[in-house]
């Protein structure tokens, strides 16, 4: 079967044609994942998303609420960091929020189940900031775990 010949001018303006929506395909969900990361996420756990004194306060809610069924070793390290990377703090805090403790799921503050996630963030080795980690969902939704730098 021939193919048929078509006028080079066309096939060149076929072919820009081709190449410029092929341009605009990729780069606007480029363009509109990170103009939607920076408008949804906020900023990183990196920066410093607790304070020193919250994390105390939530190694004594662990030790009397979830050291009775949890070990530290359970929320600490890679495969922790890795599990929760790239996610709000939210998804963790709604995780933590709606399963614990076991016998009393939501049972807790919101202050407390912050403190709490403070506790392992500082067990991580995370940063601390000069403000405590929030407790609304709106703000705990605008900072996003990373994997710490080796």
């Amino acid at each position: 079967m021939d193919l048929p010949i078509l006028p080079v001018t066309r096939v060149v303006r076929g072919a820009a044609a081709v190449a410029a929506i092929l341009a605009a395909a990729i780069a606007t969900p480029v363009a509109a994942q990170q103009n939607s990361d920076s408008a949804t996420t906020g900023t990183s756990i990196l920066a410093g998303a607790y304070t020193n004194a919250q994390a105390e306060r939530g190694l004594d809610v662990f030790r009397n609420t979830c050291g009775n069924c949890h070990s530290t070793s359970e929320f600490n390290g890679a495969p922790f960091q890795r599990k929760w990377a790239g996610q709000p703090v939210l998804t963790f805090f709604d995780h933590v929020r709606s399963s614990m403790p076991l016998d009393n799921p939501g049972g807790l503050s919101a202050d407390e189940y912050a403190a709490v996630i403070a506790y392992i963030l500082k067990l991580n080795g995370y940063p601390e900031g000069s403000t405590d980690l929030p407790s609304d969902d709106a703000r705990l939704r605008l900072i996003r775990f990373e994997l710490k730098p080796e």
